[in-house]
């Protein structure tokens, strides 16, 4: 570097001293104008150090300049500095050199700031390349960094993250076991947000694997640590469980504090709930006549307060950009009688790629008798193995007479999720109907052994009149006995059909 003889080795401390009061006042541009200087003056050490602190603060802001003043410092203060402040200059280099797509780059910086000495220092970076990773599919080079982000007694705020992300990746890979105590670790030794995020990804885990009371706990920790999604997570679990009036509560506080529009329109399924408690999918396959099977549609939604409410839930949702809210708002309308403006909303729902809009507006199509329609509009989300349109499909074959296409369809949707849309229970319905009481069984104990909730409660739900085979039901799941299952799978096709 070039010596400025405006600045004399012996007088790098008083400027130094004069930056760091211009920096503390602002004006960006005359403090990266006298750290230049004393870098080209050949103090560039002094220097590092305030360059540091001068690129951290320039980052917190927008002012024209500041990025690239702000990455002009990163460089100097990773050249020219030691220890920490080389470390953290890399951390800041990387992000910069992520932002520009180079992505081997960003690797070194981190590899090298993970080499500090000061343990939150080397575990951010640690995390932070376990990010660069993961976001490049290296997933196995993700995780020992992530590991590594864990060690140490000084690791800080990026241990937790750290945990809550390798908990992620070991839930991806199947290892339930593993995710669960990472989740748990970071609940107890995370800091900050950390905490309220692990208790959320500890509760939908434990959600999926029937935990539910445990769930509902971590929902709740997770709410009370202000975590945006956990009040979601939790109406809806109180919802499935048929505490409304909870589920509710915990609905409208997501809306109103966080602006939640999936929550808000949760909240008006809850409300459509308190109205028609039935399971439409459960009426979709055993009403096999098309006068059955319009009555289910147009006469479990009567007008009153509750779904007009529901109604404006769904509308100020869509209005708000939440696609699934189309959705609900079709269906809705479909089963209040208002078939030409449903039509209108399930078709914009299909045009934006709202999940399950297919399989509504196909139901919609073939209670008007258009039945080559709704199975055209079901094309495209069958072949994709959309698990909603799988179902609506296999209803479709049941009402065509064609049963063993319902049954595969039924199969594929199961294969993709349709357990969580009563798939199951459909299933078991129709193989119990047609005969094939082995296959029903079998579909039966599936039901069981995972714990599918919602075909349990489709099935619980049908056989509301019949108590005698209710009973039968919590037998069969309380015992998981083949000769209680079998019984209660034989009764059941004379039971429906009388």
């Amino acid at each position: 570097m070039s010596t400025d003889p405006g600045i004399p080795a012996d007088g790098v401390e008083s400027v130094l001293d004069e930056v760091q009061r211009m920096r503390a006042q602002g004006g960006s541009a005359a403090v990266w104008t006298a750290l230049r200087r004393i870098a080209d003056s050949g103090r560039a050490r002094e220097a590092a150090a305030v360059s540091l602190g001068f690129g951290q603060r320039s980052m917190r802001h927008n002012a024209p300049g500041d990025a690239q003043r702000a990455r002009a410092a990163f460089e100097l203060a990773y050249e020219a500095g030691e220890g920490d402040t080389v470390a953290t200059a890399a951390i800041q280099l990387a992000h910069f050199a992520r932002q520009d797509g180079d992505v081997e780059s960003a690797k070194e910086y981190l590899e090298r700031a993970a080499q500090s000495e000061t343990g939150h220092v080397a575990a951010t970076a640690a995390y932070e390349l376990g990010v660069l990773l993961q976001r490049t599919h290296d997933l196995d080079g993700a995780q020992r960094w992530y590991r590594r982000a864990m060690q140490g007694e000084d690791a800080g705020s990026a241990a937790g993250r750290a945990s809550v992300n390798l908990g992620v990746l070991r839930q991806e890979a199947g290892d339930l076991d593993s995710a669960g105590e990472l989740f748990r670790w970071a609940c107890e030794n995370g800091q900050g947000k950390v905490p309220g995020e692990a208790a959320y990804a500890l509760g939908e885990l434990l959600r999926r694997e029937g935990e539910t009371a445990q769930a509902e706990a971590m929902f709740e920790w997770s709410a009370r640590a202000r975590f945006p999604a956990a009040l979601l997570a939790l109406g809806r679990l109180l919802a499935a469980a048929g505490r409304l009036t909870e589920a509710e509560a915990a609905l409208r506080q997501a809306a109103d504090d966080y602006g939640d529009m999936a929550a808000l329109t949760a909240l008006g399924d809850v409300l459509v709930l308190r109205v028609e408690p039935g399971n439409d999918l459960a009426h979709l396959i055993v009403d096999l006549s098309m006068d059955e099977f319009i009555h289910a549609y147009t006469s479990h939604l009567p007008a009153g307060p509750e779904i007009a409410e529901a109604e404006e839930c769904y509308r100020q949702a869509a209005a708000a950009g939440e696609h699934s809210a189309l959705v609900h708002l079709g269906h809705l309308l479909m089963c209040t009688g208002r078939g030409p403006e449903a039509d209108g909303v399930l078709r914009q729902a299909v045009q934006v790629g709202a999940a399950g809009a297919e399989a509504e507006l196909a139901t919609l199509l073939f209670l008007r008798g258009e039945v080559a329609e709704a199975a055209r509009v079901l094309e495209p989300a069958v072949a994709a193995g959309n698990a909603a349109a799988l179902i609506t499909r296999a209803t479709l074959y049941g009402h065509e007479d064609r049963p063993a296409q319902a049954v595969d369809l039924l199969r594929r949707a199961l294969s993709v999720g349709g357990a969580a849309l009563g798939a199951g229970a459909q299933l078991f319905i129709l193989l119990a109907l047609l005969g094939d009481l082995d296959g029903a069984q079998d579909a039966l104990r599936e039901m069981i052994t995972t714990n599918d909730e919602a075909g349990l409660a489709a099935l619980h739900q049908l056989l509301a009149n019949l108590p005698a085979l209710q009973e039968d039901l919590r037998r069969a799941r309380d015992s998981g006995d083949a000769d209680v299952l079998r019984q209660f799978t034989a009764r059941l096709p004379e039971a429906l059909q009388d």
